[in-house]
């Protein structure tokens, strides 16, 4: 099993070549056929009032086909309407500054030069973000003179990054009232300011309950698969699926394959929770689905059971994934450990973490989470050698400059990650030490430990006599 590694951030330069992916700052096509819900259209005249809009629910309640609905209405009217669907790799502050200027610049071109070159230039971007929100900013206050819509969807998987929160809550503070930003995420963010902006009455949040079907609704998604239902029968429907509309639309494909004298029965035969319920889809309308859309389905609904604490459930839900989805996924992999520890299961939890370190890439956003579960679920004089580096963090060898071309400052980015590289060195060799000391450890783990001091120690040196030398070559071109 190879060595996992906590992650530790990219170098600047690997962050900023990173290229930016077009579709991201498009809003999804309008789907045929896609159920509207003229309640929810009407929320858009509220949007306009309100600096900040929070759509707030699960997977598979019409998150972002609300969204996309919402941004059809505001293009008809002229508007102009920014995009942005995230992603867990957009929780380093480069990749997501660079995503956000970009989103509005599609709309404004002569937005964010400033930020964009300050971006660039940064040395630490976790602690120099402020100088590129700040340009940013200055530019959205001077170049909006009438409403302008943001939308940023899928927020939750961004803001568990604390960065990317401030740089959230700066933008909130910042930004004119002329910008209205749209947050679509499954959990509630509590970043700052937005306590303040609830309790002023600015802050517009659409949850849930609010996305609901409605008997109507659930009869018109049943009719587009030529179903009928007694009232009686819609009414259960509606009470096992809770309006949930993904589960209505997995309900609706089964019931088209029951005769239709059988329907009302089937429906009374599904069981008296959601959970009986996306069990039987799980086994027979999943089944049919793409391998993706099963994926996505039942990841949905892990999601939600996880983050309403429901960890028996989650559990449960976990295993009908693995039962249809061949590949494991990380983030499920995660889920499944936290609720494992959640209800004591520690067996299953250590299992399974120490099946995600053979088979993940240290790199993964979900990496460092699983190191901090591993340290709590299993004692210091327990843990497998391949836990080692997750106990000790390898700093990164940073990329020097080029001292036949760079420039000052160039050189000065450059002497300032040397000295946080030595200093990051410094710490890693102080633990490796104490791994090496401990005679309770196995006697494989501080070999691993011992050569990897020496391999940390002539890392050090060698990274030192490079930047030497680079800065004698600066120095010869006078």
């Amino acid at each position: 099993m190879p060595a996992p590694h906590t992650p530790v951030a990219a170098p600047e330069s690997e962050r900023k070549a990173q290229p930016l992916l077009p579709l991201k700052l498009t809003p999804p096509p309008p789907r045929e056929g896609v159920l509207l819900r003229p309640d929810l259209q009407a929320w858009l005249s509220e949007v306009r009032l309100h600096p900040l809009t929070l759509v707030v629910a699960p997977a598979g309640y019409g998150k972002t086909t609300l969204l996309s609905q919402w941004v059809q209405d505001l293009s008809r009217t002229g508007a102009p309407v920014c995009w942005l669907t995230l992603e867990s790799g957009d929780r380093s502050p480069a990749v997501f500054l660079a995503y956000l200027i970009r989103t509005l610049q599609a709309t404004f071109p002569q937005i964010g030069a400033d930020a964009w070159r300050v971006l660039h230039s940064a040395a630490h971007l976790e602690q120099d973000w402020p100088l590129v929100a700040g340009a940013l900013c200055s530019d959205l206050q001077r170049m909006l003179p009438t409403a302008v819509f943001l939308v940023l969807d899928d927020v939750h998987l961004a803001v568990e990054s604390a960065v990317i929160a401030q740089i959230l809550g700066y933008l909130l503070r910042a930004a004119p009232p002329t910008l209205h930003i749209i947050m679509a995420s499954r959990r509630t963010p509590t970043f700052a300011p937005l306590a303040r902006l609830r309790t002023e009455n600015r802050l517009l949040e659409i949850s849930q309950r609010h996305l609901h079907l409605s008997a109507d609704e659930v009869g018109q998604i049943l009719a587009a698969q030529d179903v009928t239902l007694s009232d009686a029968a819609l009414a259960l429907l509606l009470e096992r699926t809770e309006g949930w509309v993904l589960s209505v639309q997995l309900a609706a494909r089964a019931l088209a394959g029951q005769p239709s004298a059988r329907r009302d029965e089937f429906v009374s035969a599904l069981g008296g929770s959601q959970d009986q319920l996306l069990s039987y889809l799980a086994t027979e309308v999943l089944a049919e689905l793409p391998q993706e859309g099963a994926d996505a389905v039942l990841k949905g609904r892990i999601t939600a059971a996880a983050g309403v604490g429901d960890h028996a459930g989650t559990l449960r839900l976990i295993g009908q994934y693995r039962a249809i989805c061949a590949a494991e996924d990380p983030d499920i992999a995660i889920i499944d450990a936290q609720a494992a520890l959640a209800t004591n299961d520690l067996r299953r939890a250590v299992f399974g973490l120490e099946e995600y370190f053979a088979t993940t890439d240290p790199k993964h956003p979900t990496y460092e989470a699983a190191a901090a579960l591993y340290r709590k679920a299993v004692p210091e004089n327990q843990r497998s050698a391949a836990q080692l580096v997750t106990d000790c963090a390898a700093p990164e060898v940073p990329q020097l400059p080029d001292g036949t071309k760079a420039n000052l400052e160039d050189m000065m980015a450059g002497q300032k990650k040397v000295k946080e590289f030595v200093a990051a060195g410094d710490i890693y060799l102080k633990c490796l030490t104490k791994v090496i000391d401990n005679k309770d450890r196995a006697i494989e783990e501080r070999n691993a430990a011992v050569n990897e001091h020496n391999r940390m120690v002539g890392a050090m040196e060698q990274t030192a006599a490079a930047f030497n030398e680079q800065i004698k070559r600066f120095k010869a071109r006078g």
